[in-house]
């Protein structure tokens, strides 16, 4: 559930910042304007939430297969690969065909970095929307804001970039800590390499995503995991969180983003051991964690077509007809998502088990020796 309301809250805050003037041109503000343009400003707050989830996932992953003996770079390559691939490939299409039509009926405006002054997280003059080979496959091989920008209006595909290099690293830090002989002493030169050549921005969000790697060792440590999932801690982690996220909201000062991952990390722990939920909950939690990738990757080209088409000449002002053509486009986005999801992203373990043959990869992974 966690993962699905990051997507959502990064998704619903694009559209509030595209379709809605700022706060501060609110006319009159109520405690509902203030409550809604709060939970949708949380957009970066949640990509800090993803980081943490994939160190729990991942690297835990890394480390029950390296200590199983069962570790395979092989195999941990192609199933990382086919849970990135899957989604973003159709993606960047989607961009193309979103932005040339969106191009076509506003003779390119907006495209150009015409309206960044007026839409935040929109292509800026200085960069306009690029669709050239180069940049489409820069960001095929997670290279964006590295070496090629974000392709196309799809502005989040920034984070795709530091999943990627978190995952590469990761396995090459443990395995030149634990490993032994040549395969050791490559690793420590790869990830030297890569430490030297990723910038400092991207390594200071991988600090962020080991919080999620030091939840999966809580987890391991039966006392901690007991004590971090009493009614008492969980409390006071929540409100440790919620405490977070109102601090980054004002200034987005240094430290911020590890304050956030930080406190969130000591929900996880406890998080993880709440399995008991009514069934109505479960599904919906089930379709919201399953589709959060899909929904992250495609919603902004979409939005960005309808911002440049629909609210270039009125944003608008908070009132009940505003928050209900606001309802209607998420709907509109979610519901979008959800096709996309059910040709492509469902179809990832489909995909990842017909390969493996193919490319002569045990559906078991080797012995790590």
């Amino acid at each position: 559930m966690v993962r699905g309301l990051a997507s959502l809250a990064v998704c619903a805050g694009h559209l509030r910042a595209l379709q809605f003037v700022t706060f501060g041109e609110v006319n009159r503000g109520t405690i509902c304007d203030k409550a809604f343009y709060f939970l949708t400003g949380l957009g970066y707050q949640a990509v800090m939430v993803f980081f943490v989830l994939s160190g729990f996932f991942v690297a835990g992953s890394v480390v029950d297969a390296w200590t199983s003996g069962r570790w395979s770079w092989r195999h941990y390559a192609l199933r990382r690969l086919a849970r990135l691939w899957t989604v973003l490939l159709p993606a960047l299409v989607l961009t193309l065909v979103l932005d040339s039509v969106g191009a076509w009926m506003t003779r390119g405006r907006g495209y150009d970095g015409t309206y960044h002054g007026l839409f935040s997280n929109v292509p800026p003059l200085e960069q306009p929307a690029q669709h050239s080979p180069v940049v489409l496959f820069g960001n095929v091989a997670f290279l964006q804001t590295i070496l090629v920008p974000a392709y196309g209006t799809n502005c989040p595909l920034w984070s795709l970039a530091n999943e990627f290099w978190y995952y590469v690293l990761f396995p090459l830090l443990w395995v030149a800590v634990c490993g032994t002989g040549r395969v050791r002493l490559l690793a420590i030169v790869l990830g030297g390499v890569l430490l030297f050549w990723l910038p400092a921005g991207l390594l200071w969000g991988g600090v962020v995503w080991l919080f999620g790697f030091i939840a999966y060792l809580v987890c391991r440590a039966p006392v901690l995991k007991r004590t971090m999932a009493h009614p008492v801690w969980l409390g006071l982690a929540g409100l440790a969180f919620a405490a977070s996220l109102v601090a980054s909201r004002h200034g987005g000062w240094l430290g911020s983003n590890c304050l956030v991952g930080a406190t969130f990390a000591f929900l996880v722990p406890g998080l993880a051991t709440c399995n008991s939920a009514p069934a109505w909950y479960r599904r919906v939690a089930s379709w919201l964690a399953d589709s959060s990738y899909t929904l992250y990757v495609v919603h902004f080209p979409l939005l960005a077509l309808i911002a440049y088409v629909c609210f270039v000449s009125v944003r608008q002002q908070p009132d009940l007809a505003a928050y209900a053509r606001y309802g209607m486009l998420l709907t509109g986005v979610l519901i979008y998502a959800g096709a996309v999801w059910w040709c492509f992203e469902r179809n990832t373990d489909r995909l990842r088990r017909w390969l493996e043959p193919h490319l002569g990869i045990l559906v078991r992974p080797r012995n790590r020796s």
